[in-house]
């Protein structure tokens, strides 16, 4: 019998502490060895909201910025393939008409404003809308009118030519003699 009251003395003593549970925590649970606990700051709500809005504006602004960068590299692409299949098919009405030069992509022009050019004589029959094409390395300049399906006129281009131009050759350069110099006696 000494046994068993030996055991119900032994688990008294070791039984749990029942006592209420507080708000805190001792601080040795969480902190460590040679370390002190500062308190917890806490940000006002005011300040939570305004961080909240400026991180939904920032990432608006940003998804915006690429959307319109996106856009515009689009556009650049669609206009420059509009204007390349554009000089093929005038290039191909043209074509039709006469003998154009092989071998070359002509640069092509449109008359936005007729009375400006009447003072050349390419330009006397030009009217708005009309195109130009001009071949430089065939050294022609052809005017078509697409409305009504016409070449009006073809000229030569006449456009300084800089390999017949000879370059100024420069003067010789001239080297002056060393002076010995001379000494001042007193």
């Amino acid at each position: 019998m000494d046994s068993i009251r030996k055991i119900n003395n032994t688990i008294r003593d070791t039984t749990i502490n029942t006592s209420p549970i507080t708000a805190e925590a001792p601080k040795e649970v969480f902190a460590m060895p040679n370390e002190t606990v500062s308190p917890v700051k806490i940000i006002p709500k005011s300040i939570k909201i305004i961080l909240f809005i400026l991180l939904v504006i920032s990432i608006a602004s940003i998804s915006a910025a690429i959307y319109f960068y996106r856009q515009s590299k689009l556009v650049v692409t669609k206009s420059e393939t509009v204007q390349v299949e554009s000089v093929k098919d005038i290039v191909a009405k043209v074509g039709k008409l006469i003998t154009l030069p092989e071998g070359e992509e002509p640069t092509l022009a449109t008359v936005a404003d007729p009375t400006q050019l009447q003072n050349q004589p390419f330009f006397a029959k030009a009217k708005r809308g009309d195109q130009v094409l001009v071949y430089t390395t065939a050294r022609k300049v052809i005017l078509y009118d697409p409305v009504a399906n016409k070449v009006i006129d073809i000229a030569p281009l006449n456009m300084g030519n800089p390999t017949n131009t000879p370059a100024p050759t420069p003067a010789p350069a001239t080297i002056p003699k060393p002076v010995a110099p001379k000494v001042l006696k007193k």
